[in-house]
């Protein structure tokens, strides 16, 4: 491998963002030189070459199955009405997540024929990635995904143009290449391959903050070849459309502060708060902050869940000015559409959850699965199998203040939940008293204005 190569593969693994990467039609040398170089795992997360048609329609579709299972929630919400809430929800109070209820691919092109060398089929290699790498990474770590789609010399001589077309996707950002060569520089097939293959390079070096190394990587065009190369950003309500859609399992959301902490924080475990955070108060950044001095070495994450399966969505708009309240604190949250712990369990893999008492007595509470004990355990152990386990803080409950140390866990689930002492957390106040006080305080100030 040529040095100048070497160098920016190696910077490409020192970077703290994780990889998927599906090519097809060629450039699988990237692949390769990726792997070969010490440091692959720290970039690679998965790479694929779904390289029939069948097997690209069903990678980039996998998204369109998520997507399909929330509208079909939705229409369940709607038959419901606004009042169809379940009696008794296991999962309510502290660490409830939520209340109420394009980088990404439109819906129309399904109906389409599949262009399967284009810039709209690199795009949705692009973005099925990006959605597979949310699943694989830890929580919160950045990711991108590739997508390249190219059309090569064969064997058979192709009537159409030789090309490729490579796009990169973050959670903000879309970058996207294509490359026209020249059929009169007759080329061999792999001098092609590698020609597209250093523009994956190009591309992963690029989406993963490394303009300088991204330049630096030489395609090799030559007379009669054609490149071109653009970005987008993708805008903080377009992400939230994603999630709310399906499109994707969560965005991340945090201070620019976070962008340099992620050498240190890395595979620390994540120490999770859940909840609707209407508003985001003392009594959080407390928990969290006690919460911590029970995980040494973990990475706090606020999570909220921004759609339930009785009230469905939050609008975008009200996401985006309660996820304001951490960003401008240098907090991070992270979106999600899972109300459950049970479905939380299996994306926050290997993480603590932080409760109330309030919850975890539901949790514990054969009542809330149907008043079947097997279905509880069943509940409990699969989210132990995740590798997560619950921090129990005490909570104001009405008026009155239920400590952690009251908690009644049965022995052979003990490993699973442990207590916050009340010496270390106590916060006699919640959201819904503060909205309760806010509206007090609106309300009087409006009589006020109406009397003079």
């Amino acid at each position: 491998m040529e040095p100048a190569l070497l160098s920016a593969i190696s910077a490409i693994h020192a970077a703290p963002a994780r990889a998927v990467i599906a090519v097809t039609g060629g450039a699988s040398q990237a692949v390769g030189w990726l792997v070969a170089v010490p440091g692959a795992s720290q970039t690679v997360l998965e790479a694929v070459l779904p390289y029939s048609q069948r097997a690209f329609d069903q990678y980039v579709d996998a998204t369109w199955h998520a997507q399909a299972q929330v509208q079909q929630a939705q229409l369940i919400v709607q038959a419901r009405g606004e009042d169809g809430r379940a009696e008794g929800s296991a999962e309510e109070g502290w660490g409830a997540g939520g209340e109420e209820g394009k980088g990404g691919v439109d819906g129309s092109q399904k109906q389409q024929a599949r262009q399967y060398v284009s810039r709209a089929a690199a795009q949705q290699l692009a973005f099925a990635s990006y959605s597979r790498a949310l699943t694989l990474a830890p929580i919160a770590q950045p990711v991108v995904g590739i997508g390249c789609t190219c059309a090569l010399v064969s064997s058979a001589p192709k009537r159409g143009a030789h090309r490729c077309h490579i796009a990169a996707r973050s959670q903000g950002m879309l970058w996207e290449y294509s490359l026209h060569l020249s059929k009169e520089a007759l080329r061999s097939r792999q001098q092609e391959d590698d020609m597209a293959s250093r523009l994956v390079i190009r591309a992963l070096a690029a989406s993963m903050g490394l303009p300088a190394v991204a330049g630096g990587v030489a395609v090799g065009e030559g007379r009669g070849d054609g490149a071109e190369e653009a970005a987008a950003v993708v805008g903080r309500g377009e992400q939230i459309r994603e999630v709310l859609e399906g499109r994707v399992p969560y965005a991340v959301f945090a201070a620019p502060s976070w962008a340099s902490r992620w050498g240190a924080a890395g595979e620390g475990r994540r120490v999770v708060l859940c909840g609707s955070f209407n508003p985001l108060h003392q009594g959080h950044t407390d928990l969290m902050a006690a919460a911590l001095r029970e995980v040494p070495g973990g990475v706090p994450c606020y999570e909220m869940a921004a759609w339930n399966a009785d009230k469905g969505a939050i609008p975008v708009d009200e996401v985006e000015r309660r996820v304001d309240q951490f960003t401008a604190h240098g907090h991070m949250v992270v979106v999600t559409r899972l109300p459950l712990f049970a479905s939380k369990a299996s994306l926050f893999h290997h993480s603590t959850f932080v409760i109330g008492y309030d919850t975890a007595v539901r949790l514990l509470d054969p009542k809330y699965y149907g008043n079947s004990h097997e279905s509880m355990m069943g509940v409990l152990h699969g989210i132990a199998r995740t590798g997560c386990d619950f921090l129990v803080a005490g909570r104001l409950v009405g008026s009155t203040f239920q400590s952690s140390d009251s908690l009644v866990v049965p022995e052979f689930l003990r490993v699973l939940f442990r207590v916050i002492p009340e010496s270390s957390f106590r916060a006699d106040i919640s959201s819904t008293q503060i909205r309760a006080q806010h509206a007090a305080h609106a309300a009087a100030a409006a009589a006020t204005d109406a009397a003079s």
